[in-house]
């Protein structure tokens, strides 16, 4: 990837820093997803501060650990529109 970020919000979705306390529904997502958790990895990048997470109708639908090469991401869905 390449460019400036194009900083704009989508609807419906809030996406945050991830904390502690997110590290459960971190490993749900990742495990419905992947049929794995990536635990490890999340508790990293919450010591690097590089994690963020995304909401969804009050509830955590995805992850990354950071945008790099050695980083992951994992959500439900792509799916960018309202149900």
């Amino acid at each position: 990837m390449q460019g400036p970020p194009i900083l704009r919000a989508m609807p419906g979705y809030a996406v945050r820093e991830a904390t502690d306390a997110d590290l459960g529904a971190c490993d749900d997502v990742c495990r419905r997803v992947h049929g794995v958790d990536r635990g490890g990895e999340v508790a990293d990048a919450l010591k690097q501060g590089t994690a963020r997470v995304v909401e969804r109708a009050g509830r955590l639908t995805g992850s990354t650990t950071g945008l790099a090469f050695f980083a992951h991401a994992v959500a439900e869905t792509s799916r960018t529109s309202r149900p």
